[in-house]
């Protein structure tokens, strides 16, 4: 599991406007973005003292902002307490981490009448947010803060790269490539409900992987999409969970 801690610190380390520290094996990141996945913790399994994740999730709970504890096997029991105490409650039990050799996937085939664009500017990035809300029926805040990062480095050189599928001419499905810590990974792949089982899944996970450059691909899944990144050629590679801060409802989108 250490390309999970690899590319998580180095997802949170590349956020727009973040505010990193890093201690004694634990890492956190605080932004101005009120959104969980721009606001984390994570620690390696040799993190060192209590008062180091004390201070870490103490951070972003004095923020008043919603924020993650990423929790892969065997990280030390006194962060996840310490995130408790800070107010952070159980949020996803069980999120299988997908793994595939980038070279054994299939090649990308864009089905009949589907189109794909990277997005280049605000227009596309606020068009990638608003088809990412109805996708996963989070409230308008999620949204919003999907737009922020892009807004935050004025509408370029954001640390990931986001694609939008069309079918029939209308926005059907997002996905989002970050690369780090030797890994490629997904965020936000979804694709709207009455433009499934036309194989636009499959475009969005293949091709931002075989653009990435990487050896590894790595990310996250719910169990319910696991079946469909097996027909892929991914395997699971132990299960990551989740704690959110208690002050937010919000559901992770990605």
């Amino acid at each position: 599991m250490d390309r999970v801690h690899a590319h998580l610190r180095a997802y949170l380390g590349a956020l727009p406007g973040g505010e990193v520290h890093a201690r004694g094996g634990v890492l956190w990141c605080r932004t101005s973005i009120p959104w969980p996945m721009f606001n984390g913790v994570i620690a390696t399994p040799e993190a060192g003292s209590c008062d180091t994740a004390a201070d870490a999730t103490a951070a972003l709970a004095d923020a008043g902002l919603p924020w993650f504890l990423w929790t892969p096997p065997h990280t030390p029991a006194d962060v996840v307490e310490a995130a408790a105490r800070a107010g952070a409650t159980e949020f996803e039990r069980e999120a299988p981490w997908m793994e595939a050799r980038i070279a054994d996937l299939a090649e990308p085939a864009v089905p009949p009448d589907v189109t794909v664009e990277e997005v280049c500017d605000e227009a596309g990035y606020r068009l990638w947010a608003a088809t990412l809300r109805e996708i996963y029926a989070f409230p308008a805040l999620g949204e919003e803060a999907w737009i922020m990062p892009a807004a935050l480095r004025g509408w370029r050189n954001v640390p990931w790269r986001q694609w939008i599928a069309f079918a029939d001419g209308e926005p059907a499905g997002v996905t989002l490539l970050c690369c780090g810590g030797g890994v490629a990974g997904l965020f936000g792949v979804g694709t709207r409900e009455r433009a499934r089982r036309r194989g636009i899944g499959r475009l969005l996970t293949l091709l931002p992987l075989k653009e990435s450059g990487e050896r590894i691909a790595g990310f996250f899944a719910t169990p319910e999409g696991a079946p469909l990144y097996r027909t892929l050629g991914f395997e699971t590679h132990g299960c990551v969970s989740a704690g959110s801060a208690a002050r937010s409802t919000h559901r992770r989108s990605s």
